[in-house]
């Protein structure tokens, strides 16, 4: 090994990196208006021409607005992750599937706090603060700071609405949980804005330039039920009851905006490499999903298999124990406080404990191992963890 000061070395080197230019893609059907009936379900498909694409610079955007309940009813928002979208797909004409991600609003709901550095989020937009206007202001992006203090009609001061009883507890900058309409006539309208590249480990977040020969690649949106998105209450602090939405969502500017490589030079490499006799391979992450219903005994034992057939390196588990209610305000109910859902738990990897004693929740066991994982997390207190259980469980040997 050599150290060569940069005034004495004169080694001869070229820089190629990608420049990308967004060509705006408009689903197969219905224009750029969906119309999302109250049991979900609806569907959006995108077909994607054959060039050399970047997912990760890629976006997905559209505007949502729901229908007024009738009544003296607030419409409240779930704004903690993408809670709108109940399926992700992304694959071949031929059937390679690339991404299918099951349950995406709950799993953007697990991984965007924990995945998305604090530093970024505090730059993102802050839409729906207070509400003082009727139309979306500003995009959303999975997370919205929750530095700022609205303030509400009759001076209601809402800093961050949790699901219970519209009082702030943790840390001043955590992030918001819902946004809520200014008065019951008032809807809270919102500009979606996904990054691809803020969705966790899968192909859609890689930062790689991909060409599949020719071929076309079609994205494939599930639209969730509304009353998983929304939720009405009596009050706009949410001392009131709540209720569940019963009625449509209507989407509209819905587009997909696909980050086509304009390097000519990484164009016609990447192509070279895909006509090649090797061609061009990548490993890939892939996200499998298990969902669980418990019984009503106090002590579980909950297993999930994998096995070489989901691919060669298993590198991550995800867990988080919602309520079976998946509607209306408890849509995203993970609540852990004071053991509310587990009191204690050990996790077991191929019948071997990764810890050595049982992790007691009211004695902040597990997030004192899981602190320094959390370091420039979106995830800022111990509050806010508990709050939202959701654990991350990294596999270094397997």
């Amino acid at each position: 090994m050599s150290v060569v000061d940069e005034s004495l070395n004169y080694e001869k080197m070229v820089h190629t990196y990608g420049t990308y230019q967004l060509s705006r893609v408009i689903q197969q059907t219905g224009g750029q208006a969906v119309t999302v009936g109250v049991a979900g379900g609806d569907e959006s498909i995108f077909e994607i021409a054959p060039k050399v694409v970047n997912f990760s610079k890629s976006i997905l955007s559209f505007t949502l607005a729901p229908t007024l309940t009738a009544g003296a009813l607030y419409p409240f928002m779930n704004v903690d992750g993408y809670s709108c979208i109940r399926q992700l797909q992304l694959y071949t004409r031929s059937g390679l599937y690339l991404c299918d991600i099951n349950d995406f609003d709950r799993y953007s709901n697990m991984t965007m706090r924990r995945n998305t550095l604090n530093s970024d989020v505090s730059g993102w937009d802050c839409p729906g603060e207070g509400y003082t206007r009727t139309t979306a202001v500003g995009t959303f992006n999975g997370l919205i700071p929750g530095a700022a203090v609205p303030v509400l009609n009759a001076g209601v001061v809402a800093r961050n609405y949790r699901y219970v009883a519209g009082q702030f507890q943790g840390n001043l900058q955590e992030c918001r949980y819902l946004i809520q309409g200014l008065t019951a006539t008032t809807s809270p309208a919102i500009n979606f804005e996904i990054l691809l590249e803020n969705i966790p480990d899968c192909f859609l977040s890689e930062n790689k330039d991909v060409y599949f020969g020719g071929e076309i690649l079609y994205l494939r949106i599930v639209w969730g039920s509304p009353t998983k998105v929304l939720f009405n209450n009596a009050n706009v602090d949410l001392t009131g009851a709540s209720t569940n939405y019963g009625n449509t969502l209507t989407i509209i500017n819905l587009m997909f905006l696909a980050a086509i490589e304009t390097n000519p030079v990484i164009e016609n490499l990447i192509k070279a490499k895909v006509a090649s006799a090797e061609g061009l391979q990548l490993l890939m992450p892939m996200v499998y999903y298990n969902k669980l219903t418990i019984g009503a005994a106090t002590t579980q034992n909950l297993t999930a298999r994998y096995n070489r057939a989901h691919g060669i390196k298993l590198k991550k588990l995800y867990w988080s124990p919602y309520n079976i209610a998946e509607g209306g305000f408890t849509s995203f109910d993970n609540d852990n406080t004071a053991g509310a859902k587990v009191t204690q738990f050990y996790t077991m990897l191929n019948n071997m404990r990764t810890s050595q004693y049982d992790y007691v929740a009211t004695n902040y066991d597990d997030y004192v191992v899981k602190k320094n994982s959390l370091r420039g997390s979106s995830i800022y207190s111990s509050n806010e963890y508990y709050y939202g259980l959701k654990i991350l469980q990294t596999i270094t040997h397997y």
